[in-house]
């Protein structure tokens, strides 16, 4: 098998050039030519095969950046640099942000076990609340969006 990274070696690396070969890869389907669901399967084998590569290579890539310093390096055109990602905080060692918590929790789970029960009404529905007072509960708007799950062989 060959390459793919080599099929763009000659290639100004540019948001232009994405779109481009963007155009390329459905040109065929959009002639009618190719079938969609065979170009998917293909875009898909590469993405996760790109994805994996690039996750193999990352830790050499920010070594090797590493020597260029904060400004980064420009690669066939293309500025790359690292920088800091998914910084997190621990704010447990904070008594009062602890106590936050809980409340929140407390109230987080009170929303899931009411949408949970929400998505059991049809139309409108009246209940009594622990306060004594009589609420509505309506049917909740459901929505979804149809896409494509891919399962390769081993």
């Amino acid at each position: 098998m060959n390459n793919p990274i080599e099929t763009i070696n000659d290639v100004i690396l540019s948001k232009e050039e994405i779109s481009k070969l963007s155009d390329n890869i459905t040109a065929g389907v959009r002639a009618g030519i190719e079938d969609p669901t065979n170009v998917i399967v293909r875009i898909e084998f590469l993405k996760k095969a790109l994805e994996a590569a690039k996750k193999a290579l990352l830790e050499e890539a920010i070594d090797e950046l590493d020597k260029y310093g904060k400004e980064g390096a420009t690669i066939n055109g293309v500025k790359i640099r690292t920088k800091e990602a998914g910084v997190k905080y621990d704010y447990s060692n904070c008594e009062i942000w602890n106590e936050l918590n809980e409340e929140f929790k407390k109230v987080q789970q009170d929303r899931k076990d009411l949408e949970a029960r929400l998505k059991t009404v049809k139309g409108t529905e009246q209940i009594l609340i622990p306060d004594g007072e009589i609420v509505d509960l309506v049917q909740p708007i459901k929505t979804s969006s149809t896409t494509v799950e891919f399962t390769f062989p081993k």
